[in-house]
């Protein structure tokens, strides 16, 4: 009779393990609205800071200002002809490619450098809030003369609107 007993809290034990194991995992993913979550934003800020044309920070204020730092992870040095911006998925594919662009001035930046980009009236937000938005480089590769365009039209950046 003991084994049993012995038997059914080892079972027990070993469910109890398997669900918290499985409730911290779900909390990481974000699958639950308002557990977690920070999996998925950390990931699209390493995948960010990685790219082609990293970003390696940026703030939003209330009022629409973008702080934008880019950095060129390719091996040659780049010249960044245009970089577009925007807000909302519904207006990714026109934003992206208006005539109008949020930093429309050359830099040239060498392997690992980085630039800092201002612009005033990009988005508007209110503090606290999410803002997701899309990019869109236009760049030359100086080695080559070859003009590309780098868009991550499925990963979004995530900020958060700070005063």
């Amino acid at each position: 009779m003991e084994k049993r007993a012995q038997t059914a809290t080892e079972y027990l034990i070993i469910l109890a393990v398997v669900i918290i194991i499985a409730l911290i995992v779900v909390g990481v993913l974000g699958v639950i609205p308002g557990i977690g979550g920070g999996g998925k934003s950390s990931a699209k800020t390493s995948f960010w800071k990685t790219a082609s044309i990293g970003i390696e920070s940026l703030a939003v204020a209330p009022g629409g200002n973008i702080n934008l730092t880019i950095r060129n992870n390719m091996p040659n040095t780049i010249k960044i002809t245009d970089v577009y911006i925007n807000e909302t998925v519904s207006e990714r594919d026109t934003a992206v490619t208006a005539s109008s662009a949020f930093y429309a001035t050359d830099i040239t930046l060498a392997t690992g450098e980085t630039q800092l980009l201002t612009n005033g009236s990009a988005v508007t937000c209110t503090s606290g809030e999410t803002v997701i938005l899309y990019f869109k480089f236009t760049y030359q590769d100086m080695v080559t003369s070859a003009v590309y365009t780098y868009a991550a039209t499925d990963t979004a950046y995530e900020a958060i609107c700070t005063a």
